[in-house]
């Protein structure tokens, strides 16, 4: 289990406050409601068909920090995932305390090529200008190389 750590005021202000959610930022106020688990799970898997990407649980919309803490966060981040994502994908979840509230940091690094695309609930999902959506036709064939058909 992640153990928690206390970041500096000048660090929280950089993640908190730099740009907001963008093509690489996510925030989550919460886990647990079946919507917020597959907007949650869709964003996991555009990050893991991107540049990988990190998601804020415990702080809203509009950049404060709400706060999240579940006994069983790390687990719950990782069951969430089993059952929605049809690949592996690797995350990395770690509680921290921002503003003397403890969030979830969730970080989806960068994923090997060969292993894209990922799915969630069977559709391909990106990242786009700090949305996640459904990719197109075009755009999941461009994840796929001749390599990928090689025995």
């Amino acid at each position: 289990m992640s153990a928690t750590r206390r970041v500096d005021a000048a660090l929280e202000r950089v993640i908190v406050l730099a740009e907001g959610e963008n093509a690489r930022i996510e925030y989550k106020q919460e886990l647990g409601k079946d919507q917020v688990n597959r907007s949650f799970s869709e964003t996991v898997a555009a990050f893991g068909n991107g540049s990988g990407g990190t998601i804020l649980v415990g702080v809203s919309d509009d950049a404060k920090v709400v706060g999240f803490d579940h006994i069983r966060a790390a687990d719950m981040i990782v069951e969430i995932l089993r059952a929605r994502l049809k690949e592996a994908l690797d995350v990395v979840p770690e509680r921290i305390v921002l503003y003397d509230k403890p969030i979830w940091v969730v970080t989806v690094p960068p994923q090997l090529h060969e292993h894209k695309p990922f799915r969630c609930d069977g559709r391909v999902m990106i990242r786009v200008w700090g949305a996640t959506r459904e990719a197109t036709t075009a755009e999941i064939l461009s994840h796929i190389t001749p390599e990928c058909f090689t025995p």
